[in-house]
């Protein structure tokens, strides 16, 4: 069997891992496997499994619909003549009496220069515009779309989603489902939540390190993911701020990337001004992160949107309690008081006293560590069964 997963964007973070995972724990290992990468130009091969073949493909969508209607149908009277011209003068006409301008895209979009046949065709991120690609550029028997995040789901996919086009949606948790069949009732029979795959082994072998990686005396608690304000970076400002008297020892330390939103200069100077740079750490974005999750004292998720958490998943494995927002994911994952907490999201006073019970209940933490050490989080059987019976 073949199969063809398209995307635009392909860094470190929750859609690469999740997809890296699938391909080793979900797909045949006689199964061909591409990755079609819209646009993006980076290294990212060190990301994936190396039996997946991967495909660079150039869109123009930036150039024909950012760049107005006047250097849009230019650009597509050189690159492929008067016909597609006409098409964005009559997405113009649709947007005017407010009809969606996606269901236009068509082939001429994208530069693919091969016959891109497969059994199925999955599309990674919600939104984005390789949906259109992997629609008209790619012939498949089946096509699956994931939703990581259903919160970003806008009105004008909403009708292909509905469609014959897209067969069978899988999205990460109970919460994004409910949502997505709030606003697309119609495609409802054709939601299914199947969790991300984590493997547990691979988890604890890539954690074990001989190198202390904190220092002796403090009390580290980590942060991983993107940094930026969905991932909740000004609550972990604010809760420094709040127990940086209250509790010296606590340590937090962020290991991730920057979003384009908010600059490291900027989250630095943030850190000075308010007198706390001395109990923050940056770390770079790594592609194990396990060993700072397995030495750490507690894990930090404040997230104001987490559709399942991997980082959260992670940190159960290695045996961490997780102060997590009541996101989708959070609330999934989380069972309150038992396997971790959870707060209100943006709620940074929440934040700090929950951190306070953590330190000062012992019996609350040690619950936690043990409830967690004697827990199965291997899911991997049932996702490999959810995710084939949707092949059929």
């Amino acid at each position: 069997m073949k199969y063809i997963f398209v995307c635009s964007s392909f860094n470190i973070g929750g859609v690469a891992t999740s997809f890296s995972y699938l391909v080793d724990g979900a797909i045949g290992g006689n199964d061909e496997v591409e990755l079609h990468v819209v646009d993006q130009i980076s290294e990212i091969k060190a990301y994936i499994p190396n039996r997946v073949k991967i495909v660079h493909v150039h869109g123009y969508y930036s150039d024909i619909y950012q760049k107005g209607t006047k250097n849009g149908t230019l650009f597509l009277l050189k690159k492929n003549g008067i016909w597609s011209a006409i098409k964005r003068l009559y997405v113009r006409f649709l947007e005017i009496f407010d009809i969606h301008k996606p269901l236009i895209l068509n082939k001429d979009f994208f530069d693919s220069e091969q016959n891109n046949k497969c059994d199925i065709c999955v599309v990674l991120k919600e939104n984005d515009p390789c949906l259109f690609y992997a629609i008209n550029n790619v012939e498949s028997r089946k096509r699956i779309a994931f939703f990581h995040t259903a919160g970003y789901l806008r009105n004008e996919y909403m009708p292909i989603y509905c469609s014959q086009m897209i067969d069978e949606i899988i999205t990460v948790s109970t919460g994004n489902r409910d949502f997505l069949v709030e606003k697309m009732p119609l495609a409802a029979s054709k939601i299914h939540v199947i969790h991300n795959i984590v493997p547990v082994d691979k988890i604890k072998i890539l954690a074990k390190t001989t190198e202390s990686l904190f220092c002796d005396g403090e009390l580290p608690i980590l942060f991983v993911g993107r940094i930026c304000a969905e991932k909740g970076s000004n609550a972990i400002i604010e809760t420094a701020i709040l127990l940086k008297d209250e509790l010296p020892n606590i340590h937090w330390y962020l290991l991730g990337r920057f979003d384009h939103e908010l600059s490291y200069e900027n989250f630095d100077k943030s850190l000075t001004e308010n007198k706390i740079k001395e109990r923050v750490t940056l770390l770079p974005a790594l592609e194990n992160p396990y060993p700072y999750i397995a030495q750490a004292w507690a894990i930090v998720n404040p997230s104001r949107i987490e559709s399942y958490g991997m980082v959260i998943r992670e940190a159960q494995i290695l045996g961490k309690p997780v102060i997590a927002t009541k996101t989708y994911g959070g609330i999934e994952l989380i069972d309150d008081g038992k396997t971790g907490l959870l707060v209100d999201i943006d709620n940074s006073y929440q934040l700090a006293d929950t951190v306070k019970k953590l330190y000062n209940d012992v019996v609350c933490y040690n619950g936690i560590v043990t409830n967690l050490n004697e827990s199965d989080f291997d899911e991997s059987e049932l996702v490999r069964e959810q995710f084939n019976a949707l092949l059929r």
